[in-house]
């Protein structure tokens, strides 16, 4: 009976770590080439802050925790400026460019094509 007891709370105790440990991220005040180490800059955000968010800019980079950054995300490469959400831990340390199964397939196809016809 102890053993089960025991064994029961420790599980409960474990499911309750695992249920409230939010989302962490990077998080910094504005930076640019002087930036902290970003090991150093973990946070643990809360319950409401289900995302984590990087703002880059030609005067600085600025990361954080927070879901009202997240309503408009936005990358302007000409004057290389980006507001970049994502929701897994730790995700915000640098901007991600993925590569669709169609990026892939039209690559390929001007591959083909250039290395056919402009020889």
């Amino acid at each position: 009976m102890n053993r089960t007891c025991i064994s029961i709370g420790m599980l409960l105790v474990i499911f309750y770590i695992a249920c409230t440990h939010g989302l962490e991220c990077y998080q910094h005040d504005y930076c640019l080439n002087t930036c902290e180490e970003l090991s150093n800059t973990i946070v643990q955000c809360t319950q409401e802050n289900s995302r984590c968010w990087k703002f880059t800019t030609p005067l600085g980079t600025k990361r954080g925790c927070g879901d009202y950054r997240c309503r408009i995300q936005a990358s302007i490469g000409l004057i290389n400026t980006a507001n970049v959400c994502c929701s897994s831990n730790l995700c915000n340390s640098s901007i991600r460019i993925k590569l669709t199964t169609i990026a892939i397939v039209f690559t390929s196809l001007i591959t083909f094509m250039y290395a056919r016809y402009f020889k």
